[in-house]
Protein backbone atom coordinates (compact mmCIF):
# COMPACT_ATOMS: atom_id res chain seq x y z
CA UNK A 1 0.00 0.00 0.00
CA UNK A 2 1.41 3.36 -1.04
CA UNK A 3 1.89 6.23 1.41
CA UNK A 4 -0.92 8.15 -0.30
CA UNK A 5 -3.32 5.21 -0.09
CA UNK A 6 -2.48 4.62 3.55
CA UNK A 7 -3.06 8.28 4.35
CA UNK A 8 -6.46 8.09 2.66
CA UNK A 9 -7.41 4.99 4.68
CA UNK A 10 -6.49 6.64 7.97
CA UNK A 11 -8.47 9.73 6.99
CA UNK A 12 -11.55 7.62 6.22
CA UNK A 13 -11.23 5.72 9.51
CA UNK A 14 -10.94 8.98 11.42
CA UNK A 15 -14.02 10.45 9.75
CA UNK A 16 -16.03 7.30 10.50
CA UNK A 17 -14.92 7.10 14.13
CA UNK A 18 -15.92 10.75 14.65
CA UNK A 19 -19.34 10.24 13.09
CA UNK A 20 -18.67 12.04 9.82
CA UNK A 21 -19.18 8.92 7.67
CA UNK A 22 -21.93 6.33 7.89
CA UNK A 23 -21.37 2.58 8.05
CA UNK A 24 -22.55 2.22 4.45
CA UNK A 25 -20.08 4.88 3.33
CA UNK A 26 -17.26 3.17 5.20
CA UNK A 27 -18.18 -0.21 3.72
CA UNK A 28 -18.35 1.33 0.26
CA UNK A 29 -14.82 2.65 0.68
CA UNK A 30 -13.59 -0.74 1.95
CA UNK A 31 -15.03 -2.54 -1.07
CA UNK A 32 -13.62 0.08 -3.44
CA UNK A 33 -10.22 -1.06 -2.18
CA UNK A 34 -11.03 -4.69 -3.05
CA UNK A 35 -11.66 -5.82 0.53
CA UNK A 36 -14.83 -7.57 1.58
CA UNK A 37 -14.96 -6.33 5.15
CA UNK A 38 -13.24 -3.81 7.38
CA UNK A 39 -11.30 -6.43 9.33
CA UNK A 40 -9.68 -7.58 6.08
CA UNK A 41 -8.55 -4.03 5.38
CA UNK A 42 -7.24 -3.68 8.93
CA UNK A 43 -5.28 -6.91 8.58
CA UNK A 44 -3.73 -5.53 5.43
CA UNK A 45 -2.82 -2.11 6.77
CA UNK A 46 -1.68 -3.06 10.32
CA UNK A 47 -2.43 0.19 12.15
CA UNK A 48 0.48 1.72 14.03
CA UNK A 49 0.73 4.10 16.96
CA UNK A 50 0.90 7.16 14.73
CA UNK A 51 -2.28 6.02 12.98
CA UNK A 52 -4.21 5.83 16.25
CA UNK A 53 -2.87 9.24 17.18
CA UNK A 54 -4.23 10.56 13.88
CA UNK A 55 -7.61 8.84 14.33
CA UNK A 56 -7.72 10.52 17.75
CA UNK A 57 -10.47 8.73 19.63
CA UNK A 58 -9.73 9.70 23.20
CA UNK A 59 -12.19 9.67 26.10
CA UNK A 60 -13.49 13.15 25.30
CA UNK A 61 -14.22 12.25 21.68
CA UNK A 62 -15.82 8.97 22.74
CA UNK A 63 -18.05 10.82 25.22
CA UNK A 64 -19.20 13.17 22.47
CA UNK A 65 -20.14 10.26 20.22
CA UNK A 66 -21.82 8.33 23.04
CA UNK A 67 -23.78 11.41 24.04
CA UNK A 68 -25.41 11.43 20.62
CA UNK A 69 -26.64 7.88 21.20
CA UNK A 70 -27.73 8.42 24.79
CA UNK A 71 -29.77 11.54 23.97
CA UNK A 72 -31.44 9.80 21.04
CA UNK A 73 -29.98 11.81 18.17
CA UNK A 74 -28.39 8.66 16.68
CA UNK A 75 -30.47 5.58 15.89
CA UNK A 76 -29.79 2.34 17.71
CA UNK A 77 -28.94 0.49 14.47
CA UNK A 78 -26.53 3.17 13.29
CA UNK A 79 -24.82 3.28 16.68
CA UNK A 80 -24.56 -0.53 16.79
CA UNK A 81 -22.75 -0.48 13.43
CA UNK A 82 -20.49 2.32 14.67
CA UNK A 83 -19.69 0.50 17.92
CA UNK A 84 -18.69 -2.77 16.28
CA UNK A 85 -16.61 -1.23 13.50
CA UNK A 86 -14.89 1.19 15.88
CA UNK A 87 -14.14 -1.65 18.28
CA UNK A 88 -12.60 -3.57 15.37
CA UNK A 89 -10.35 -0.61 14.66
CA UNK A 90 -9.25 -0.22 18.29
CA UNK A 91 -8.81 -3.91 19.07
CA UNK A 92 -6.42 -4.48 16.18
CA UNK A 93 -2.96 -3.30 15.30
CA UNK A 94 -0.70 -1.76 17.92
CA UNK A 95 -3.34 0.16 19.89
CA UNK A 96 -3.13 -1.94 23.11
CA UNK A 97 0.63 -1.31 23.32
CA UNK A 98 0.68 2.28 22.09
CA UNK A 99 1.19 5.47 24.10
CA UNK A 100 -2.32 6.65 23.16
CA UNK A 101 -3.96 3.51 24.57
CA UNK A 102 -6.84 4.11 26.97
CA UNK A 103 -8.36 1.11 28.78
CA UNK A 104 -11.52 3.15 29.29
CA UNK A 105 -11.90 3.63 25.54
CA UNK A 106 -11.35 -0.06 24.80
CA UNK A 107 -13.65 -1.31 27.57
CA UNK A 108 -16.35 1.27 26.83
CA UNK A 109 -16.41 0.19 23.19
CA UNK A 110 -16.71 -3.45 24.23
CA UNK A 111 -19.64 -2.61 26.54
CA UNK A 112 -21.36 -0.64 23.77
CA UNK A 113 -21.00 -3.60 21.41
CA UNK A 114 -22.60 -5.86 24.03
CA UNK A 115 -25.50 -3.50 24.73
CA UNK A 116 -26.35 -2.73 21.12
CA UNK A 117 -26.02 -6.38 20.09
CA UNK A 118 -28.36 -7.53 22.87
CA UNK A 119 -30.88 -4.83 22.04
CA UNK A 120 -30.84 -5.43 18.29
CA UNK A 121 -31.45 -9.12 18.96
CA UNK A 122 -34.40 -8.37 21.21
CA UNK A 123 -32.66 -9.54 24.37
CA UNK A 124 -33.00 -6.22 26.17
CA UNK A 125 -36.50 -5.34 27.31
CA UNK A 126 -37.84 -2.20 28.93
CA UNK A 127 -37.38 -2.10 32.68
CA UNK A 128 -40.83 -0.89 33.63
CA UNK A 129 -40.13 -1.41 37.32
CA UNK A 130 -37.40 1.22 37.33
CA UNK A 131 -38.19 3.96 39.80
CA UNK A 132 -37.50 6.60 37.18
CA UNK A 133 -39.94 4.92 34.82
CA UNK A 134 -42.66 5.14 37.44
CA UNK A 135 -42.11 8.90 37.47
CA UNK A 136 -42.15 9.16 33.68
CA UNK A 137 -45.16 11.46 33.46
CA UNK A 138 -43.30 14.65 34.29
CA UNK A 139 -40.19 13.77 32.32
CA UNK A 140 -41.56 12.83 28.89
CA UNK A 141 -40.33 15.16 26.19
CA UNK A 142 -37.62 16.66 28.35
CA UNK A 143 -33.98 15.87 28.90
CA UNK A 144 -31.65 15.84 31.87
CA UNK A 145 -28.35 17.70 31.94
CA UNK A 146 -25.52 16.11 33.91
CA UNK A 147 -22.60 18.27 34.95
CA UNK A 148 -19.04 17.27 35.71
CA UNK A 149 -16.79 20.23 36.43
CA UNK A 150 -17.30 22.66 33.58
CA UNK A 151 -18.57 19.97 31.21
CA UNK A 152 -22.15 19.00 30.65
CA UNK A 153 -24.03 16.54 28.47
CA UNK A 154 -27.60 16.01 27.49
CA UNK A 155 -29.04 12.63 28.34
CA UNK A 156 -32.33 11.11 27.33
CA UNK A 157 -34.89 11.07 30.14
CA UNK A 158 -35.00 7.79 32.03
CA UNK A 159 -38.53 6.97 31.04
CA UNK A 160 -40.22 4.03 29.45
CA UNK A 161 -39.62 5.80 26.11
CA UNK A 162 -35.87 5.28 26.46
CA UNK A 163 -34.39 1.91 25.61
CA UNK A 164 -32.39 -0.01 28.14
CA UNK A 165 -29.30 0.17 25.92
CA UNK A 166 -29.38 3.97 26.01
CA UNK A 167 -29.98 4.08 29.74
CA UNK A 168 -27.22 1.61 30.55
CA UNK A 169 -24.87 3.38 28.14
CA UNK A 170 -25.65 6.52 30.11
CA UNK A 171 -23.97 4.94 33.14
CA UNK A 172 -20.81 4.42 31.11
CA UNK A 173 -20.99 8.00 29.93
CA UNK A 174 -21.42 9.28 33.48
CA UNK A 175 -18.30 7.39 34.59
CA UNK A 176 -16.19 8.72 31.74
CA UNK A 177 -17.23 12.30 32.42
CA UNK A 178 -16.31 11.89 36.07
CA UNK A 179 -12.91 10.42 35.22
CA UNK A 180 -13.83 7.05 36.70
CA UNK A 181 -13.22 3.54 35.30
CA UNK A 182 -15.94 2.10 33.10
CA UNK A 183 -18.40 0.17 35.36
CA UNK A 184 -18.08 -2.90 33.16
CA UNK A 185 -19.24 -5.40 35.79
CA UNK A 186 -22.42 -3.41 36.41
CA UNK A 187 -23.06 -3.05 32.66
CA UNK A 188 -22.66 -6.78 32.04
CA UNK A 189 -24.93 -7.55 35.00
CA UNK A 190 -27.64 -5.19 33.77
CA UNK A 191 -27.47 -6.66 30.28
CA UNK A 192 -27.75 -10.21 31.62
CA UNK A 193 -30.56 -9.36 34.03
CA UNK A 194 -32.63 -8.05 31.13
CA UNK A 195 -31.97 -11.05 28.89
CA UNK A 196 -34.13 -14.14 29.31
CA UNK A 197 -33.05 -16.81 29.10
CA UNK A 198 -29.28 -16.47 29.28
CA UNK A 199 -27.67 -18.94 26.91
CA UNK A 200 -24.01 -19.83 27.37
CA UNK A 201 -21.88 -22.05 25.16
CA UNK A 202 -18.51 -23.60 25.85
CA UNK A 203 -15.95 -22.23 23.43
CA UNK A 204 -13.69 -24.81 21.77
CA UNK A 205 -10.24 -24.81 23.35
CA UNK A 206 -7.56 -23.64 20.94
CA UNK A 207 -4.66 -25.97 20.40
CA UNK A 208 -1.92 -24.57 22.61
CA UNK A 209 1.26 -26.51 23.18
CA UNK A 210 1.48 -25.41 26.82
CA UNK A 211 -1.62 -27.46 27.70
CA UNK A 212 -1.81 -31.23 27.54
CA UNK A 213 -4.85 -32.37 25.59
CA UNK A 214 -6.38 -34.51 28.35
CA UNK A 215 -5.82 -31.87 31.04
CA UNK A 216 -8.73 -29.48 30.64
CA UNK A 217 -7.43 -26.71 32.84
CA UNK A 218 -9.66 -23.88 31.67
CA UNK A 219 -12.74 -23.01 29.65
CA UNK A 220 -14.32 -19.89 28.17
CA UNK A 221 -18.11 -19.62 28.15
CA UNK A 222 -19.56 -17.40 25.43
CA UNK A 223 -22.87 -15.55 25.47
CA UNK A 224 -25.41 -16.32 22.76
CA UNK A 225 -26.78 -12.95 21.61
CA UNK A 226 -29.08 -14.17 18.84
CA UNK A 227 -32.84 -13.91 19.47
CA UNK A 228 -34.14 -16.49 21.92
CA UNK A 229 -36.48 -18.05 19.32
CA UNK A 230 -33.56 -18.90 17.02
CA UNK A 231 -31.10 -21.80 17.32
CA UNK A 232 -27.76 -20.72 18.79
CA UNK A 233 -24.88 -20.27 16.36
CA UNK A 234 -21.66 -22.30 16.68
CA UNK A 235 -19.88 -21.46 19.93
CA UNK A 236 -16.85 -20.08 18.10
CA UNK A 237 -19.10 -17.46 16.48
CA UNK A 238 -20.28 -16.11 19.85
CA UNK A 239 -17.92 -13.19 20.41
CA UNK A 240 -18.60 -12.05 23.99
CA UNK A 241 -17.24 -14.19 26.85
CA UNK A 242 -18.80 -13.14 30.18
CA UNK A 243 -17.36 -16.07 32.13
CA UNK A 244 -14.03 -17.91 32.19
CA UNK A 245 -13.30 -20.90 34.41
CA UNK A 246 -9.92 -22.36 35.36
CA UNK A 247 -8.23 -24.57 37.91
CA UNK A 248 -6.58 -23.02 40.94
CA UNK A 249 -3.15 -24.35 39.96
CA UNK A 250 -3.40 -22.67 36.56
CA UNK A 251 -4.52 -19.42 38.18
CA UNK A 252 -1.63 -19.42 40.63
CA UNK A 253 0.89 -20.31 37.93
CA UNK A 254 -0.40 -17.55 35.62
CA UNK A 255 -1.63 -14.70 37.85
CA UNK A 256 -3.47 -11.90 36.04
CA UNK A 257 -2.01 -8.45 35.65
CA UNK A 258 -3.42 -5.77 37.93
CA UNK A 259 -4.87 -5.80 41.41
CA UNK A 260 -8.26 -7.18 40.40
CA UNK A 261 -6.97 -10.74 40.75
CA UNK A 262 -5.58 -10.28 44.26
CA UNK A 263 -7.19 -12.37 47.03
CA UNK A 264 -8.75 -9.33 48.68
CA UNK A 265 -10.84 -8.81 45.54
CA UNK A 266 -12.36 -12.29 45.67
CA UNK A 267 -16.15 -11.83 45.28
CA UNK A 268 -16.84 -15.08 47.11
CA UNK A 269 -16.95 -13.17 50.39
CA UNK A 270 -20.08 -11.33 49.26
CA UNK A 271 -21.60 -14.43 47.64
CA UNK A 272 -21.07 -16.43 50.83
CA UNK A 273 -22.80 -13.76 52.90
CA UNK A 274 -25.80 -13.60 50.56
CA UNK A 275 -26.19 -17.35 50.18
CA UNK A 276 -25.10 -19.05 53.43
CA UNK A 277 -26.57 -22.41 52.34
CA UNK A 278 -24.41 -22.58 49.21
CA UNK A 279 -22.09 -25.60 49.04
CA UNK A 280 -18.57 -24.20 48.78
CA UNK A 281 -16.61 -27.18 50.01
CA UNK A 282 -16.49 -29.22 46.81
CA UNK A 283 -14.52 -26.78 44.67
CA UNK A 284 -13.48 -24.09 47.20
CA UNK A 285 -14.21 -21.46 44.53
CA UNK A 286 -12.78 -18.01 44.07
CA UNK A 287 -14.64 -15.42 42.03
CA UNK A 288 -12.94 -12.45 40.39
CA UNK A 289 -14.10 -9.84 37.89
CA UNK A 290 -11.68 -8.16 35.51
CA UNK A 291 -11.85 -4.48 34.51
CA UNK A 292 -13.61 -5.58 31.30
CA UNK A 293 -16.48 -7.10 33.30
CA UNK A 294 -15.51 -10.70 32.54
CA UNK A 295 -15.92 -13.02 35.51
CA UNK A 296 -13.14 -15.49 36.35
CA UNK A 297 -14.21 -18.45 38.49
CA UNK A 298 -11.28 -20.37 39.95
CA UNK A 299 -11.94 -23.90 41.20
CA UNK A 300 -9.84 -26.24 43.34
CA UNK A 301 -9.97 -29.16 40.93
CA UNK A 302 -7.51 -30.94 38.66
CA UNK A 303 -9.60 -30.43 35.53
CA UNK A 304 -12.53 -28.37 34.35
CA UNK A 305 -15.07 -31.06 33.55
CA UNK A 306 -18.84 -30.63 32.94
CA UNK A 307 -19.63 -30.79 36.67
CA UNK A 308 -17.10 -28.04 37.39
CA UNK A 309 -18.57 -25.89 34.61
CA UNK A 310 -22.06 -26.32 36.03
CA UNK A 311 -20.81 -25.27 39.47
CA UNK A 312 -19.16 -22.16 37.97
CA UNK A 313 -22.30 -21.20 36.05
CA UNK A 314 -24.40 -21.52 39.20
CA UNK A 315 -22.08 -19.10 40.99
CA UNK A 316 -22.21 -16.78 37.99
CA UNK A 317 -26.01 -16.89 38.01
CA UNK A 318 -26.21 -16.17 41.73
CA UNK A 319 -23.79 -13.29 41.48
CA UNK A 320 -25.74 -11.69 38.61
CA UNK A 321 -29.25 -12.61 39.81
CA UNK A 322 -29.90 -14.76 36.75
CA UNK A 323 -32.84 -17.12 37.19
CA UNK A 324 -32.97 -18.70 33.75
CA UNK A 325 -29.72 -19.91 32.23
CA UNK A 326 -28.56 -22.73 29.99
CA UNK A 327 -25.09 -24.07 29.31
CA UNK A 328 -24.73 -25.81 25.96
CA UNK A 329 -28.51 -26.21 25.91
CA UNK A 330 -28.74 -27.77 29.37
CA UNK A 331 -30.54 -25.83 32.14
CA UNK A 332 -28.02 -24.52 34.64
CA UNK A 333 -29.30 -22.31 37.41
CA UNK A 334 -29.13 -22.16 41.19
CA UNK A 335 -31.40 -24.48 43.10
CA UNK A 336 -33.76 -23.25 45.78
CA UNK A 337 -31.46 -24.82 48.33
CA UNK A 338 -28.63 -22.59 47.12
CA UNK A 339 -30.76 -19.47 47.44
Amino acid sequence: MTIGSRTEVISVLRRFVHGQLTFDELQGFVRSRNFGWLDELLDGIQLEERDYREIALDEAALCQRMGQFVDGSVSANAFADWSFETYRIFSSGSYPTSDVYSPNVEIALLMLCLLTECESSGLLSLDRTDSDSRRAGSAVGSSMKLRSGNRSLLRAPRTKLATDARRIAGRVLDALHRGQPVPAEAVVRRALQHSAPIRLQTRPRPEVEAFVADEELWADLALVTTPADRPPPPAEDCWFIPLAVCTRDLWLDNPPEGVWGHPENDRMHAIRDRFPLLDLETYEPMYFVGPDGIAEVVLATERIDPDALQAAVRLFSLRNRIRNCTLDGVPSYPSREDR
